[in-house]
Parts: C-alpha cells; sequence; structure tokens
C-alpha cells in the first residue's frame, strides 16, 4: 500500500504545498519508504509508498504524462499488468520497468475514464487535469484501498486515510452519529458520509470529478446488474471458468518482494485459495505459510448444530495436500485485547467491527511479519461470489410458479444449514414478490413488531437509532426486497468496506492483506451465472464443488488423498459407505485439486441408513489403502446434502460441520491424536502443549510472546 494526497486552491491562493506537506506527514505511516510531491501552483500532490512489490523499486511518484498536461498519485496493485501491456502495445522490457502506476496513467491517456473498466486489482487515484482544471478520483470496484476527501470554501483536499485530512484546523473531528448508526445496525454504507462530519468518503467503485466552482460530481463506473450473463454454458465450462479465473486472481496476487501466507479456517474459500497458490509457489520453489486460528486445549467446547469451535483439523487435512504448506496454529487466549482494539482504532481511523478477532488475526499479521511474509492472503469476499449457495433460485421459483421445485430446493438447502426451517425458506422466496402495502398490512394485522437482533451494539434510548430502525425494519429492510442475486451481491458488499482495515494492516505490522476472492474477473464470472447454475445437482455451491472436487480426472495428490462418499441413498440403501460400489479409483495420470473428503447428510434423522463407523473408519484408513479408498463417483442429482471434511482419527470427525455425531458431548480424552502437517504455537506452558494436544509426530514452533 501507498499513501496519497492532494490540496487545491482553484482561486490560486498559495499553500498549497504547505497544506500538502501537512497531510503527508500525517500519513507517514501508511509509506515510510519513499516520499515524493509535485506542485502546480494552485494544487500539489503528495505520494507516499511502501513497497510490497518487485516493480515498487521503479515508482516515482506523482507520475506526468501528456507532456506535462496530466499528472497522477495512486495506491494501487495492478492484478492485469500483461494484458494491460498488450492493450497499450508495449513490450516486455518496457512492462518490466513499470510500476503499477504507470500503468493506470497510461491506461488514463489512452482511454480516459473509460480505462477504469480495463482495471484490474486494488487501488485508489487521484489525476490532475491542468488543460481542464479538474481532477479525477476513483477507487476500485470492491473497495480494498480507501479515499477520503473534505470540500471546504474555496479548497478541495484528499488523502488516503481520514487523519491526514483532520490534520488541517479547519476540518471538523466529530463524529457522524448518522453514519455510526448505520454501521452498528449493519446496513448498506452508502453515500459519501464516513465516520466523521467533515470528511467524506469515496464510496467502492465509484469515481468523482472535482471542478474548479467546487462541484463534487461522483458515479459508479462497475455495478453487478449491469454485467453480462451467461445464456448457454456446456458441460463444465462454468465449473473450469471459475477455476481458471481463480487461478489468474491467485498467480497475480502472489506477486511480492518477500514469501507468502493465508488465513486458512476449515471452509471452503481459504481451501480453495491454498489448492491454487500451493502449486504455484512449489514451482517457484517457494513455501506457503498457512495459519489457523484454534481455541486453547484447556479450553470447554461448547458442541451445537452449526457451529464449529475448532478448525485446526479441517485446515490441516487442507495444508497437508501439499508439501510446501508450513501450517501453523494460532490462538491469543493471553492477548490484552483493550490496547490492540486502541490500537487498531487508530491505524483503521474507524471502530472495529469484531472486536474477539482482532486479537488472532494481530497474533496472525505479527507471525507473518516475522517469518518474511508480508503477503496475507484471505477469502473473505468468497461467500459473496466463489461459494454462493445458490438461495435465490427460491424466489424465481416462486414467481415462475414451480411449487415443486421450490419445495424440493427449499429442503435441499433447509438440509445444507442455509435456513434453519422450511418454513423461513419459503417466506424467503414469497417475501420479495408481495407488493410492500400488502407486507405492512400483513404485520399490522398479525401485530407483529420487529425488534432489534440483541447482537446489534446500539443505545437504544437513542430517537435516531429508533427511527432508522423504524424506516428499514420488516418489510421495509433492504435484504427483504432483492429478487436476484446479484442484487444481494451489490447490496452485501455495500455493506462493508475494507479499505481502511486494509490499511491497517499495512501500517500496523507490514503486511498486505489481499483477497483473491475479490478479484474483479472471479466476481465478474460468478455473477455472470444464474442462480440455478450454483444450486443444482441436488447440493448448493454446486458450481464450486464442480471446480474443486468431483470430477476423478482431477486428482493429482499422490500421498494425501481423500476419499469422497457419495450419500448412501442416493444409489440405494446397500451401497453404504465405504462399501465396494460406492468408491472407484481415479485414473492413472489423472489430475485434480480436490479439497473436500466425505459426503454425508446434514439430516441424521432423515438418513436413517447412514452409518456414521463405517464413514470415519473410511476416512481414517484412506492414507493406507488408497486404491481401495479412492474419489467417489459424481453425486448424483437427489438430496445430497453436505459437503464435510472428516479427519483421519474417528474421535475428529466430530469436529465436522453437520456432521451426524456433531451435537454429542466430546470429552477431552476424544481429541485427535495428531492432525497432519507442521503447526506451531508461540504460547508455551501447561495450558496448551502442542505435542500433547497434537502428537509429537510433528515439530512445534514454541515462542514467547511479544508485544506489538
Amino acid at each position: 500500500m501507498s499513501a496519497i494526497a492532494g490540496v487545491w486552491y482553484p482561486d490560486g491562493r498559495p499553500g498549497a504545498v504547505k497544506e500538502c506537506d501537512r497531510i503527508s506527514r500525517a500519513l507517514s505511516l501508511y509509506g515510510p519508504h519513499r516520499e515524493g510531491r509535485w506542485s502546480g501552483g494552485e494544487i500539489a500532490l503528495g505520494h507516499r509508498l511502501m513497497r510490497f512489490l518487485p516493480e515498487d523499486r521503479f515508482d516515482r511518484q506523482p507520475l506526468a504524462g501528456q507532456g506535462g498536461r496530466l499528472h497522477l498519485v495512486a495506491d494501487c496493485r495492478i492484478d492485469n499488468r500483461e494484458e494491460l501491456g498488450r492493450a497499450l502495445g508495449l513490450d516486455a522490457s518496457e512492462r518490466a520497468i513499470m510500476c503499477d502506476a504507470a500503468f493506470i496513467l497510461a491506461a488514463l491517456e489512452r482511454w480516459g475514464e473509460g480505462a477504469l473498466d480495463r482495471l484490474c486489482g486494488d487501488f485508489a487515484f487521484a489525476a490532475w487535469d491542468s488543460d481542464a482544471r479538474t481532477l479525477l478520483l476513483a477507487r476500485d470496484p470492491v473497495g480494498n484501498r480507501p479515499l477520503h476527501y473534505h470540500a471546504g470554501q474555496g479548497w478541495f483536499a484528499f488523502a488516503s486515510m481520514p487523519k491526514g485530512l483532520l490534520a488541517r484546523p479547519d476540518v471538523p473531528t466529530g463524529p457522524d452519529p448518522a453514519r455510526l448508526l448505520t454501521w452498528q445496525m449493519l446496513l448498506p454504507l452508502q453515500g459519501a458520509n464516513s465516520f466523521y462530519t467533515g470528511v467524506s468518503r469515496l464510496d467502492i467503485g465509484h469515481l468523482a470529478i472535482v471542478t474548479a466552482d467546487g462541484q463534487v460530481r461522483d458515479r459508479r463506473y462497475w455495478t453487478p446488474a449491469a454485467l453480462p450473463r451467461r445464456r448457454t454454458i456446456r458441460g463444465d465450462d462454468d465449473a473450469d471458468g471459475l477455476r481458471e479465473v481463480l487461478d489468474e486472481a491467485v498467480k497475480a496476487q502472489v506477486r511480492g518482494t518477500g514469501g507468502t501466507a493465508l488465513m486458512l479456517s476449515g471452509g471452503l474459500d481459504s481451501a480453495a485459495i491454498a489448492s491454487s497458490a500451493a502449486p504455484l509457489l512449489a514451482a517457484a520453489g517457494q513455501r506457503l505459510q498457512a495459519y489457523t486460528n484454534v481455541p486453547t486445549s484447556g479450553e470447554q467446547r461448547i458442541w451445537r448444530p452449526g457451529l464449529l469451535t475448532d478448525e485446526g483439523p479441517l485446515a490441516a487435512l487442507m495444508a497437508a495436500n501439499h508439501p510446501n504448506i508450513d501450517h501453523h496454529l494460532v490462538h491469543a487466549y493471553d492477548a490484552d485485547l483493550l490496547p490492540l482494539l486502541e490500537r487498531m482504532i487508530f491505524l483503521a481511523d474507524q471502530p472495529v467491527m469484531n472486536p474477539l478477532s482482532t486479537a488472532w488475526m494481530h497474533e496472525i499479521y505479527l507471525r507473518a511479519a516475522r517469518a518474511g511474509a508480508p503477503v496475507v492472503l484471505t477469502g473473505t469476499s468468497g461467500n459473496m461470489g466463489l461459494t454462493y449457495t445458490g438461495e435465490h433460485l427460491l424466489i424465481r421459483h416462486a414467481a415462475r410458479l414451480r411449487w415443486r421445485s421450490l419445495w424440493r430446493d427449499a429442503d435441499l438447502l433447509v438440509s445444507a444449514g442455509v435456513y434453519p426451517s422450511r418454513q423461513l425458506a419459503l417466506r424467503a422466496a414469497v417475501r420479495p414478490l408481495l407488493p410492500l402495502r400488502l407486507l405492512s398490512l400483513w404485520h399490522r394485522v398479525r401485530h407483529s413488531s420487529v425488534s432489534p437482533s440483541p447482537m446489534l451494539p446500539v443505545q437504544w434510548n437513542n430517537p435516531q437509532a429508533q427511527a432508522l430502525f423504524q424506516q428499514t425494519a420488516g418489510p421495509r429492510y433492504p435484504f427483504n426486497r432483492l429478487t436476484t442475486w446479484q442484487a444481494w451481491h451489490d447490496l452485501i458488499m455495500q455493506c462493508r468496506d475494507p479499505g481502511p482495515l486494509n490499511a491497517a494492516a499495512n501500517a500496523g505490522y507490514g503486511v498486505d492483506r489481499r483477497d483473491p476472492t475479490s478479484d474483479r474477473r472471479v466476481l465478474a464470472f460468478c455473477l455472470s451465472l444464474s442462480e440455478d447454475r450454483y444450486l443444482r445437482n441436488g447440493r448448493c455451491k454446486d458450481v464450486f464443488r464442480r471446480a474443486f472436487l468431483d470430477a476423478p480426472r482431477r486428482a493429482e495428490y499422490k500421498e494425501c488423498r481423500p476419499a469422497q462418499v457419495a450419500p448412501p441413498t442416493a444409489r440405494g440403501a446397500d451401497a453404504r459407505p465405504g462399501s465396494p460400489s460406492s468408491v472407484r479409483t481415479p485414473r492413472d495420470g489423472a489430475h485434480s485439486r480436490t479439497i473436500f473428503y466425505v459426503h454425508a447428510d446434514a439430516r441424521p434423522e432423515r438418513r436413517a441408513d447412514h452409518n456414521g463407523r463405517e464413514t470415519r473408519s473410511l476416512a481414517r484408513n484412506w492414507r493406507k489403502d488408497w486404491s481401495g479408498s479412492g474419489l467417489a463417483a459424481p453425486v448424483p442429482a437427489s438430496r445430497s446434502g453436505w459437503l464435510g471434511w472428516v479427519p483421519r482419527d474417528a474421535p475428529g470427525s466430530k469436529r465436522c460441520l453437520n456432521h451426524p455425531d456433531r451435537g454429542a458431548a466430546t470429552d477431552r480424552a476424544k481429541q485427535p491424536a495428531s492432525y497432519p502437517g507442521r503447526h506451531s504455537s508461540r504460547f508455551p506452558g501447561v495450558d496448551h502443549d502442542p505435542a500433547a494436544r497434537y502428537g509429537s509426530d510433528h515439530p512445534a514452533d514454541v515462542r514467547t510472546p511479544k508485544p506489538y
């Protein structure tokens, strides 16, 4: 990341350079490696660089183009450098010595504002056109880089972070109550309001043109609803395309000056990133540092359906698929949370949404920086695209009066854990199709009063909070009026602004947090698919599962190959998991990135013939006898339930999300003896002994706690 700043006095008064330097100094922690400045009399632009990319050694911002007419400052990482270079007519030797901001400048020179439709990556930039006397501001479609501004009386200023603008004495510093309430109530963060009354935020996926008369005209240049849809899809073209765009995004985002780390959970998104990043890094002779947050060994487990308290076993099985993944277990039971929160609020210039997550994220950032892995990959946006469930297909069924399909897919989503009951699934399908007046009447007739969730940290005696809730609750709740998944994606992405938090990771820990699942090409591909490509073949997330799971020709790993067992009822009661008729081995020379291990059912009371003991036995022995427990045939189109991960030790299978035995009480003696892969802990002592908990067959990197 870098930090950018600028001050413009349209009336030509002096002082732009002095004020720009003031803002730049306030942003010094976001760009400690190099400082640059350009002055054009009435306007001054500043840039501070933090080096994460190999090409950053060529960065000499601010940059000038078109014979001095255009000047640019940018905080950016461009992921389609080669594609842009070919479109601009640049040869390989020229591209090799160009920093990423130079690609933005060349694109603006060629296509003007249309360049924004060609840029892939994370960026926020400001471009000054001296002939037109206009200032162009822009942010990437997901908002991974922050940009703020203030329009004063006769002057305009911008900065990456609010603290730069707040360094000026004439910028109000008070909090914005409306923005705080919207944020606390988990509503979309639309508009220019920031958390400070005197600071405006350029919204994600927007550009703004500032003119000499002080007007700021902003518009959205990237809208999911406007993306083209794929009408004709043959065979597995959608799965192959999804895998291809994710590989392309990961390949672009592992570019850096040091090593690469990954926040590896027990979920699907980070596992998919690991299955893509590890082979890429292995080909270059590099290792992937994977970090998983786990509870302490002495902590009492709380088991209930849908809750996975320890993701360590699942993440370890994923890591064991690749010999170049170093898997580290992280927990922060002794963290002093309040100082960490204060520090994060200072770095991000905003409140923290998930305070308890700050401790283990702090620990992962520290570990990654010490390991020489400044690039930290995450899968935060995966649920909004890569692993979308297809739940909005129910609305299409209801609109077209396909009641049988509606009932079938509602049961499927309930069994997958998307909805807690069939009643709620059917209600979610019908509600968006009803007129708002009819919904309001129904609420009044039932005398149903909507109350805020106890999870919302709102001071409920606040009249503004009560008024805002009444405007957005019940039938007026924004998410209750959406009829397509593209509209749902658009709204839910507006509920978060990752830019300030990414900047906090850069400045506070010297790491660059990147999310391949938010890559523009990945999102565009996912959004081009209709809901029925995700909810089909008797399961949700179907395109993802076909892309990373089913086909036997995609079995790549020779040592840690998992077994897949299709649901028994899909093949008849006699074909139980683990029986010879339910499994088969992949062909010789086959290739795959299989990241799941067992098919089972989320509703054991509906699947009486499911034999959990045999399933766990199969999972426990797959490492010994691959020929007898290979990949199963693809799951037929039926109510297949869920996909879960089963560790090789039988008790560990109870850690699988939605496993039939997960709700049972589990004592300390039944914990898995070991995890495959390498683990570490920095907390020595009686309360946490890695060898005792995870076995002595893997080394433990024991370190002493260090303050931030």
